[in-house]
């Protein structure tokens, strides 16, 4: 949110974790949204 809190979570593919991680980090900011793969 505006204030920096973190909303959500997101599940993936299964695939290898760096995938994972890429497709959740397109799918969060096509949505609008800002990833924080922290």
């Amino acid at each position: 949110d505006k204030a920096g809190a973190i909303i959500g979570a997101v599940g993936i593919s299964g695939d290898t974790s760096d995938n994972d991680e890429a497709a959740a980090i397109a799918g969060i900011e096509a949505a609008g949204f800002t990833a924080d793969p922290g």
